[in-house]
């Protein structure tokens, strides 16, 4: 049976970090909770799953939230990680079905739509920073990296 990990590592005398999630069963279980569509599931996992790359490197007590707030059918999609590894999330619209794209794969990109991307990092004393940027493709990968 698989498990999910986070493994993190540096290289380069600790000038480079790496981050490694697996993160099968969460995406599952988030999927059950919520009767998610094969294209909002997508969604949701690949910001449940970023925001848990992207929290590992958080103090004990802090948390990082992401949103998707596109103007596509799934309406929006958030997930909330800390470095402990625990994650949360949920699609506006669940049930969004679309047909695949182009290259035959699942259009998150369709089903996230234009709008905003935003990063929010709640800190131990209270504090939260928030930035926000337009959505540049909507597969939630290359708008992270953007």
């Amino acid at each position: 049976m698989y498990t999910d990990e986070l493994w993190l590592g540096t290289l380069l005398n600790g000038e480079a970090r790496w981050v490694i999630a697996g993160t099968t069963n969460t995406v599952e279980e988030a999927s059950s909770r919520h009767q998610t569509s094969p294209v909002a599931t997508a969604a949701l996992g690949r910001l449940m799953t970023s925001s848990l790359l992207l929290a590992s490197s958080l103090k004990e007590e802090e948390a990082l939230t992401l949103r998707l707030l596109g103007d596509g059918p799934l309406g929006g999609v958030v997930a909330v990680g800390n470095m402990r590894g625990e994650v949360r999330g949920y699609v506006h619209e669940p049930n969004v079905d679309l047909p695949l794209n182009e290259a035959g794969k699942l259009d998150v990109a369709g089903a996230v739509g234009a709008g905003e991307f935003v990063v929010s990092r709640s800190l131990t004393n209270g504090e939260n920073y928030t930035g926000m940027v337009p959505i540049v493709s909507g597969e939630i990968a290359e708008d992270l990296v953007h």
